[in-house]
């Protein structure tokens, strides 16, 4: 399965790809925003791109966020500690591939809400992960917490099952979520504003 974000140089994961996204239920699409076998992103100059917990395969053209001071990484800052070294509304796009099962799950909601602060209105995040049970959630030891399809459905205020009103983190709209059981889910969220109002 082809992933959401441009990453490369992680055969542990296979390799990911930017999609393009649109309405809701979009697809990944291996052309859109960059060569789709390279992993470069070919961004227009008012794009800017981040990339979390980027290691050594740091999508080419994003700015790389990494705890480790690794070639490739550009700002050496942990994840985990919030606020992140970055004004609001810094991002047209951030990508997180094969980051999220890594963090503390106490702490999610917490970096969801920094993502949402640092993308430009209507920006996206771009999420890889391994399936919950999956064997390529499993096999990892560093691994905290699996995904779900529903699990995007708590950032999402829209969604039918109104799981977002257990925690209320910053708005998202649910662009894209696919996935497969035995392998790794695709996530795209595009930040709502927080003037929306949801209908309940």
């Amino acid at each position: 399965m082809r992933s959401v974000a441009g990453k490369t140089g992680r055969s542990r994961h296979g390799s990911v790809h930017p999609v393009q996204t649109g309405s809701p239920g979009a697809t990944p699409s291996a052309g859109a925003a960059g060569n789709g076998r390279s992993g470069r992103l070919d961004t227009l100059p008012s794009q800017r791109w981040l990339d979390v917990g980027c290691g050594e395969g740091k999508t080419e053209g994003a700015i790389g966020m990494d705890r480790r001071a690794v070639p490739g990484v550009d700002i050496v800052h942990d994840i985990e500690a919030v606020p992140w070294p970055f004004e609001d509304a810094t991002f047209t796009r951030i990508i997180m591939s094969h980051v999220v099962e890594h963090l503390k799950p106490w702490l999610v909601i917490d970096i969801f809400n920094e993502m949402w602060r640092l993308l430009k209105p209507g920006g996206i995040l771009m999420i890889a992960t391994p399936y919950a049970g999956s064997f390529g959630f499993w096999q990892d030891p560093t691994h905290t917490k699996g995904w779900i399809e529903a699990t995007p459905s708590y950032f999402d205020p829209e969604h039918a099952s109104q799981l977002y009103y257990i925690y209320k983190p910053k708005p998202w709209q649910i662009v894209v979520n696919s996935w497969h059981a035995d392998g790794n889910m695709e996530i795209c969220l595009k930040k709502r504003s927080v003037n929306e109002k949801p209908a309940r």
